[in-house]
């Protein structure tokens, strides 16, 4: 049995982890996020300045180079890692030119289970590195995009990633379906989830019935502990994930005119004298609000 915390030989762990930093005085951090055994990918800049997309690149498959040109308050990525579980992940950042890096040392086991921050100056700035959101119940949708029909079925597949789940162990899944932004329940069900080697789990297919009415939706799942999810008392669930989708109806197109196009009238704006043509225009005596020539 493999726990999250517990280092195994196995497959290659896959983790999407979000790092930032900053929070303190604006600076221009730069620096390197190595891995020692696997491979960096999926890189998504989380930086708000005008270079945050400029501000990382690769420099091989285990490298990512931090390397912005405008001081920043926040900084950070999320971050595809796919390394043995014992691998750990460099992160050396400096602040200017001839700022001093603080190597910060993260295993991979502890980033999959663990909210690890640190210090990296004395200006108030600090390190954050932890999963990326999604990625402990990931779900996939085999749909080009989120927006479907009214009371059609949509299927999920749902599974547990390096969850800290105790292998051969049966977890709850409770699947639900609100209107977005609210707890009220349109639909709910149960699933058994199980356990495996890895703290994670096999996909399961959840099945969500959209209503007939219009709107968007939200897909709540949440995993819990098979001795807390009784229908009184379900306790914390180990791991939440949320997904909206949106209802809408096929709209047929309208009919199109096959008549050809007519000139009604025509003036030139190049003309000074053309105002006087539009004042010439006869009355709208069919409008009570335009009794007058426009």
């Amino acid at each position: 049995m493999c726990g999250v915390g517990q280092v195994a030989a196995a497959e290659p762990w896959d983790l999407r982890i979000r790092l930032a930093w900053g929070g303190g005085t604006p600076e221009v951090w730069r620096g390197s996020i190595r891995i020692t055994e696997g491979t960096l990918s999926e890189i998504t800049p989380l930086g708000l300045e005008p270079d945050a997309a400029a501000a990382f690149f690769t420099s091989g498959s285990e490298t990512i180079r931090v390397e912005p040109r405008l001081p920043r308050t926040y900084d950070g990525c999320d971050v595809r890692i796919q390394a043995p579980a014992d691998a750990r992940l460099m992160v050396q950042l400096a602040a200017g030119p001839s700022g001093q890096a603080t190597p910060l040392e993260l295993p991979l086991a502890r980033l999959a289970s663990e909210f690890l921050q640190f210090p990296i100056d004395d200006r108030g700035n600090r390190f954050f590195a932890q999963r990326a959101p999604g990625d402990v119940l990931r779900v996939a949708v085999d749909a080009p995009s989120l927006v479907f029909q009214p009371s059609q079925r949509l299927p999920l597949d749902v599974r547990a990633n390096h969850a800290g789940l105790a292998a051969g162990t049966s977890y709850v899944l409770l699947a639900s379906l609100c209107p977005a932004r609210t707890e009220h329940s349109l639909w709910t069900e149960q699933f058994e989830m199980q356990g495996d080697a890895s703290g994670g789990s096999a996909n399961l297919r959840v099945v969500v019935p959209l209503p007939e009415e219009e709107g968007a939706y939200d897909i709540k799942l949440a995993l819990y502990p098979r001795r807390l999810a009784g229908p009184l008392v379900r306790g914390k669930p180990l791991a939440t994930r949320k997904v909206q989708v949106v209802v809408v109806a096929p709209v047929e197109p309208g009919e199109t005119s096959t008549g050809g196009w007519q000139s009604v009238w025509q003036f030139d704006p190049s003309s000074p004298r053309w105002w006087e043509r539009m004042a010439r225009l006869p009355t709208l005596s069919r409008l009570p609000v335009l009794p007058r020539p426009m």
